[in-house]
C-alpha cells in the first residue's frame, strides 16, 4: 500500500480503503493508473479483488440488511431487547 499510494500519489491509507471496499474504485485515469501499478490487470478483477475484502461485516451492518426481513412482532420484540441494553450503559 506504501509503494502503490506513493506511485500513484495517493496516501497509502486511501489506497487501504479502496482494498478493503471502504472507498470507491477510482475512475477514468486514476482507474488505468491504479490497473498499472497492480500488473496491468483489468479493471473487472481489480474490482472483484478489492470487494473480496468486504466479505467481512460489523454487526451494526448485519443488523441493518437484517431489519427488513422481521416480521411487526419480532421487531418489536427487538426494539425492547435494544432498549433495556441501552438503558444498561446510560
Amino acid at each position: 500500500m506504501n509503494q502503490a499510494g506513493a506511485l500513484l500519489g495517493f496516501s497509502d491509507s486511501y489506497v487501504s480503503q479502496i482494498e478493503n471496499g471502504r472507498a470507491n474504485i477510482p475512475k477514468g485515469e486514476a482507474l488505468m493508473n491504479f490497473l498499472k501499478i497492480y500488473g496491468d490487470i483489468t479493471p473487472k478483477y481489480f474490482g472483484e479483488l478489492c470487494r473480496g475484502w468486504q466479505t467481512k461485516k460489523t454487526d451494526a451492518d448485519l443488523i441493518r440488511e437484517l431489519l427488513p426481513k422481521l416480521k411487526r412482532e419480532q421487531l418489536k420484540l427487538l426494539r425492547t431487547m435494544a432498549e433495556q441494553l441501552a438503558k444498561g450503559i446510560e
